[in-house]
């Protein structure tokens, strides 16, 4: 059912909500932070928020195929992490605050969004100078 679309909808000058498609909300208290769904777990992103690259903490249930993406907060994909198929262990990635042609992303707000089975979970991540 999971589309990998996100969807964004600015909420005034200073807010910023992200959606996918299934209803996570990112920014609300309840969707940030480590925390299980649907059998996706996002364990942690470290350091948050980071200046050269981040540790990015997952789990997904054995056999259920996963995507790891980083997205800008027009919802633009900038970078597939991994993909693959899922070990029942914690998988590590790291993002080097790059696009996948190679650039570095500007400091700004960004979006790491792991999709399995799916389900999906995002959290936010903020590059600095």
């Amino acid at each position: 059912m999971s589309s990998g679309f996100v969807a964004i909808a600015a909420g005034g000058p200073h807010s910023l909500g992200i959606r996918r498609i299934l209803g996570v909300d990112p920014l609300s208290r309840s969707g940030v932070g480590a925390g299980t769904w649907g059998g996706v777990t996002i364990g942690g992103i470290s350091p948050n928020p980071f200046r050269n690259r981040v540790r990015i903490n997952y789990e997904v249930p054995m056999g259920v195929g996963y995507r790891v993406s980083v997205y800008d907060v027009k919802g633009r994909l900038l970078r597939e992490l991994a993909s693959g198929v899922g070990g029942g262990g914690v998988g590590r990635v790291l993002w080097d605050g790059k696009t996948g042609e190679g650039s570095r992303v500007v400091p700004g707000i960004y979006f790491v969004v792991i999709e399995a089975g799916g389900d999906s979970r995002a959290q936010k991540v903020i590059k600095v100078r």
